[in-house]
């Protein structure tokens, strides 16, 4: 079932961030939500996660359901080996036999089978970031939360990230809730995009893209035009 959030209340002090805000994030699909820095994209999300209380609304089919969290920094344990940090979130939840299977799947899946002895220290930014990518989808959440998580990354980089948590991602299809000031990450990734924007947030408009991620081109003439609809309203 979907997340469904409905008359969201939300301020600090005296700054409103969120005013009577409803949502509908579908499951089962990547839910890409846009916006400028300050508009509170992150807020939102630390909400749906319960890592900050609402001052008011309503969230639908949340209780009971687990999460992982992606944040914009890895947050690796640097004593740890690639293989350890994956396979330290699933030690209460699956036998040795078979938390092997799963960390030697998600390592292969994000192109660092040949790195799993590999210290963080000895790791680039990169491949960092791969490794929390592999061990957010380890742990069987029903919901993944991903916060700007390639926020720091260069162009090429980011682009092969985006292949390794497709590739994650297209083995489970689990309800991602993912944030972004990245008009082409939107567009790489999202099932729908909500575009934020302003304080109270808002949304302003939604897209939904039927094709399928492994087979967009961001180039074709109809993600364009869809690109430059939303320059524009990130501009407005």
């Amino acid at each position: 079932m979907s997340v469904i959030i409905k008359n969201l209340y939300k301020k600090y002090d005296d700054l409103v961030v969120f005013e009577d805000f409803s949502i509908e994030l579908p499951e089962n699909e990547i839910s890409v939500i846009i916006g400028p820095s300050g508009c509170g994209k992150t807020t939102l999300l630390n909400m749906i996660s319960k890592l900050q209380p609402a001052d008011k609304g309503y969230f639908e089919n949340i209780d009971g359901k687990t999460i992982s969290y992606l944040f914009q920094e890895p947050r690796l344990i640097e004593w740890k080996t690639v293989w350890q940090n994956i396979e330290f979130v699933l030690k209460n939840v699956f036998t040795q036999q078979q938390r092997e299977k799963i960390v030697s799947d998600c390592v292969s899946l994000v192109g660092l089978k040949e790195f799993k002895d590999y210290y963080p220290r000895q790791l680039s930014g990169g491949m960092l970031q791969r490794v929390s990518i592999a061990r957010a989808f380890a742990y069987p959440s029903e919901i993944l939360i991903m916060d700007e998580p390639f926020k720091q990354l260069d162009l090429k980089i980011k682009k092969d990230i985006l292949r390794s948590f497709l590739n994650l991602w297209n083995n489970d299809k689990r309800t991602v809730i993912f944030t972004t000031h990245d008009i082409e990450e939107a567009l790489s990734l999202g099932n729908k995009i909500f575009i934020l924007n302003g304080l109270p947030g808002k949304i302003l408009e939604i897209v939904t893209i039927s094709d399928m991620q492994k087979n967009r081109d961001i180039n074709d003439e109809k993600i364009l035009k869809i690109k430059n609809n939303l320059i524009s309203l990130m501009q407005s």
